[in-house]
């Protein structure tokens, strides 16, 4: 705890971390038949896309769960509701921008593109776009600098999309760079995520155990670099330096603070990681123990965890494929 004073009052302020349950219930299997529902009577399975989105007085989210991304929901925290958003099957991925006012989401193999506002209750319409994406795409998906561009990784590269003109650009093809030699690019669960700390995009292979950092250098032209893990799944989870002593298992989505660390879901380690400089460390739960289990973040249990997604405050969001829940996690 910290002593703070002003002005000759004293208060303390504590400090708490901790990862609890915001929706669904460990292992209650199914999902809830009704299109709205009160938050604790709310039943799921898996949640493989998450993002926070503005309310009037905290932050709600929307998260595309099923194995087929075949539910989009709105969850408001404050109003105590899960809403169903769109009844179309196969969404693949889930991204917001800046404002967290604005939100679009992919199907798995791309092509059509939906956009939704707050503005407009975050009712989900067509943006009219077709973009031929190659190979599936569970998570792929980013805003970066300027909200007009949303991003998309495929597997034959990185495409920008221009939601003002409704038109795209293919930015470079995986096919041109070394590091993406031996990769799996089509797998068809792969996550995109930006930092603006470090002007660079991370996109994580599930498949190859790995993490790649995408960038453009002070010539304009674009980078890639392999930027952690890809040590072979069979190995204990190892933390250490992000290249030669990480070992990753199965890295999926990806969340980015305002200090520039990267926080990581590694499904098949059952735990949340963190990347800071070459440094990799541990956040929550137990490497390579899968179970569900709240508490301090260390002594949580998580069941292949999926997704993350930050809130305005910088709390959490964490989606799993096994627990049946959505659970917040607070770091302070």
């Amino acid at each position: 705890s910290i002593l703070l004073s002003s002005d000759n009052v004293k208060f303390k302020y504590y400090q708490t971390q901790s990862v609890k349950t915001i929706l669904g219930k460990f292992g209650e299997d199914g999902w809830t038949s009704s299109d709205d529902s009160k938050i604790e009577e709310f039943r799921m399975n898996e949640c493989t896309g998450i993002v926070a989105v503005a309310g009037q007085k905290s932050d709600n989210f929307i998260f595309v769960g099923g194995g087929w991304g075949d539910r989009t929901y709105f969850v408001s925290l404050e109003d105590n509701v899960v809403i169903r958003l769109i009844n179309i099957g196969y969404m693949g991925a889930v991204a917001v921008d800046s404002s967290r006012e604005k939100v679009s989401i992919m199907p798995r193999n791309g092509g059509a593109l939906y956009t939704a506002s707050r503005a407009d209750g975050w009712v989900l319409n067509s943006l009219g776009l077709t973009i031929p994406f190659q190979g599936d795409c569970q998570g792929a998906l980013a805003y970066a600098e300027d909200d007009r561009y949303l991003y998309a990784m495929s597997g034959d590269g990185l495409y920008e999309i221009d939601l003002e003109d409704k038109g795209y650009t293919k930015l470079f093809a995986t096919s041109d760079y070394p590091a993406f030699d031996g990769v799996n690019t089509g797998q068809w669960r792969h996550y995109l995520t930006y930092s603006k700390y470090d002007k660079c995009f991370f996109a994580s292979y599930p498949e190859s155990n790995g993490i790649m950092k995408i960038w453009k250098d002070t010539s304009g032209a674009w980078q890639v670099e392999r930027y952690a893990g890809f040590q072979p799944g069979w190995l204990a989870t190892a933390f250490g330096d992000r290249l030669t002593d990480a070992v990753l298992k199965e890295p999926c989505g990806m969340a980015v603070n305002s200090s520039g660390e990267l926080y990581v879901c590694c499904k098949n380690s059952h735990c949340i990681v963190k990347i800071k400089g070459r440094l990799v460390s541990l956040v929550a739960g137990a490497p390579d123990q899968a179970g569900r289990l709240n508490g301090f973040p260390t002594d949580a249990l998580f069941d292949n965890p999926l997704c993350i997604a930050l809130d305005s405050e910088e709390n959490f969001f964490i989606g799993e494929e096994s627990s049946k829940a959505i659970r917040k996690m607070t770091i302070e």
